[in-house]
């Protein structure tokens, strides 16, 4: 029996690679002014993104596979209106999704979206619910530069979802 551990251990150890025990999401927002919008990157795990779809109802199978359905990017747009929302001086924004590609790791991806930006903003309030359905030690890390100014924050857990940023 114990020759068998190491062989065990050999074939158990890649596995374990491809879990992640932390849950951890990024959010960019950039303010492009050359092009008068907004412009976020979504930095997530794919297997969060594929588990916390799966159970809000947007059934996807392999997001950034070969095998990924042709409705996903559909179902990814729709699913992050759903745990997304961002507000501009109190105007509801509607975002548009771009895409997603894979990210530096085979296990994440970089998820694209925009909304239109107005000639005057004061602030902008971000709610990223994002996970919190699926894992209790969810993180979600929002930064927005705007006029060459970075600020940041960290939501840890869902009681805290909802940040403003002043422009000013």
């Amino acid at each position: 029996m114990a020759s068998l551990s190491p062989i065990l251990y050999v074939i158990l150890f890649p596995i374990g690679l491809l879990v992640h025990d932390f849950h951890v999401s990024k959010m960019d927002v950039h303010h492009n002014t050359k092009t008068s919008s907004w412009e976020v990157t979504l930095h997530v795990f794919t297997d969060d993104l594929e588990l916390a779809m799966n159970k809000s109802g947007f059934q996807v199978k392999g997001v950034g596979s070969t095998s990924e359905s042709s409705d996903t990017d559909e179902k990814i747009g729709a699913f992050l209106q759903k745990n997304i929302t961002i507000y501009v001086d109190g105007v509801l924004q509607k975002t548009k999704y771009i895409g997603k590609e894979e990210a530096d790791r085979f296990d994440a991806a970089y998820v694209y979206f925009e909304f239109p930006s107005t000639a005057s903003m004061k602030e902008i309030k971000i709610v990223n619910n994002l996970f919190f359905n699926v894992f209790n030690d969810q993180k979600n890390i929002i930064t927005v530069t705007y006029k060459h100014k970075l600020k940041g924050f960290l939501i840890s857990d869902e009681k805290n979802i909802v940040h403003s940023f002043s422009l000013l």
